[in-house]
């Protein structure tokens, strides 16, 4: 169970950095060639990608050891440490329908690692 938590983690840190790094850049404006260029150059993306790199490798691990339609709904975690990291780290705002989903999302993760 610590692994999969773990994994949640490592998605949300993953797409935090992924942001941070879109924001340096400042976007894709049309040109693929460049923005590639830029993407290739920027190493909070790089450090993002290796991060899902050791997220695979021990969602794998986590796969050996539960069924994935138990081990996956814990990724649903990942819809409330997103929208709250990127408030907090990003300076995102929340809507009052996002909170009351991540509300709703973290009761349903409950039900179910209460009930494994």
């Amino acid at each position: 169970m610590i692994l999969i938590l773990f994994c949640v983690i490592l998605s949300i840190i993953g797409q935090l950095l992924l942001k941070k790094g879109m924001m340096q850049i400042g976007g894709y404006k049309g040109e693929m060639i460049m923005f590639l260029k830029k993407v290739i150059a920027t190493p909070l993306i790089w450090v993002a990608i290796v991060l899902y790199g050791l997220d695979l490798v021990l969602w794998l691990i986590v796969l050996s050891h539960f069924p994935l339609g138990y081990a996956y709904l814990f990724l649903a975690l990942t819809y409330i440490g997103i929208p709250l990291s990127s408030t907090f780290f990003l300076g995102e705002s929340l809507s009052i329908a996002q909170i009351i989903g991540m509300i709703l999302i973290a009761c349903g993760v409950a039900i179910v690692g209460l009930g494994k």
